[in-house]
């Protein structure tokens, strides 16, 4: 291994150990030895790395140890809020109707289709009316005209877009 390298090696464990204070306390030596050392103006010798070693490993074990008492993935060390299953369970939740409209408005204009209509269920205008949008007076819908129909109509989906060559 070349100088140069070592050095970049040893300044990165200088900085998992916490900087230049905690390196100079870990292997009993000034600020300034390990500032030098840093800078290169100054020998990094077996004796030094064989020390920053030992610090590294006592530090790894310290972070194990914490990480062990911390990790919810042990049941003992969760609190009692946290032994309920979370909302991030990895379960995508339902998307509301109006984003799913978005989405699929996105991905037939990537498709390269021309959008020019909806046809929304009844149910689905309501629970749009009742969101933030407030489609009975605007008679659009993300820029395109729409059409409400009865449930049945669209086999319970909740909407359809039409699009140019369909």
């Amino acid at each position: 291994m070349d100088q140069t390298t070592q050095l970049k090696y040893f300044t990165r464990a200088v900085a998992l150990l916490g900087g230049q204070q905690a390196t100079s306390r870990a292997l009993n030596m000034s600020d300034r030895s390990v500032r030098m050392l840093l800078a290169g103006n100054r020998r990094l010798h077996a004796g030094i790395l064989e020390d920053l070693g030992r610090a590294l490993i006592a530090h790894a074990d310290e972070c194990r140890a914490l990480e062990r008492k911390l990790s919810p993935a042990f049941a003992s060390n969760r609190t009692e809020a946290q032994a309920k299953p979370p909302l991030h369970d990895g379960k995508q939740r339902e998307r509301s109707v109006t984003t799913r409209m978005q989405i699929e408005l996105a991905q037939a204009r990537d498709l390269g289709f021309e959008p020019v209509s909806w046809t929304i269920s009844a149910s689905a205008a309501k629970a749009i009316d009742r969101s933030y949008v407030n489609i009975s007076r605007s008679r659009t819908l993300f820029g395109l005209p729409f059409d409400i129909v009865d449930d049945v109509q669209l086999d319970g989906r909740p909407f359809g877009l039409h699009t140019t060559g369909e």
